[in-house]
C-alpha cells in the first residue's frame, strides 16, 4: 500500500505501474476537467494518534497504517514501513519494522529501526533477516 502525503495522481500511477494493491493520499478535486484547488484529505491522518501532532505536522500516516492493518488482518509488528519526512514519524515508530530511506531529518532518521540511503535494494535483508 502507498500512504502519501502527496496527490492521487501520482500515487494511483505508481500502483499501477508497480503492481501495489491500495493507495492512501490526497485528492485533487476536479470540476469540469480542471482543477479547482480543493484537496480532499483522507480523513483519518491527524485525528486519532495526538503523538503524531506534536512533531507540528498536521499529517500523521500511521492512522492509515493501522487502518489498512486491521482492514487486512495484519498485526502492525509485521507490517514494514517506509518514509523520509515528519509526516512518517508515527508510522515508522508503529510498524514492525520502520525504514527511514533518505531521510530529510534527523528525528525522522532517529524514529525509525533502520536507516537505508541510496540503495532500497539493501531493505530485502532487513526484511529476510
Amino acid at each position: 500500500v502507498i500512504i502519501s502525503d502527496s496527490y492521487t495522481l501520482a500515487t494511483e500511477h505508481l500502483k499501477r505501474k508497480l503492481g501495489f494493491d491500495r493507495t492512501i493520499a490526497n485528492e485533487l478535486i476536479i470540476r469540469d476537467s480542471k482543477i479547482t484547488g480543493k484537496v480532499e484529505m483522507p480523513l483519518n491522518w491527524s485525528d486519532k494518534d495526538s503523538d503524531c501532532l506534536k512533531y507540528k505536522y498536521s499529517v500523521c500516516k500511521l492512522n492509515s497504517l493501522i487502518e489498512i492493518s486491521e482492514e487486512m488482518n495484519i498485526p502492525l509488528k509485521n507490517c514494514v514501513a517506509i518514509g523520509d519526512n515528519m509526516a512518517d514519524i508515527g508510522m515508522l515508530r508503529g510498524a514492525g519494522i520502520g525504514v527511514a530511506f533518505n531521510p530529510k531529518s534527523r528525528l525522522v532518521e532517529k524514529s525509525a529501526d533502520v536507516v537505508l540511503n541510496n540503495d532500497l535494494c539493501e531493505l530485502l535483508g532487513v526484511i529476510e533477516g
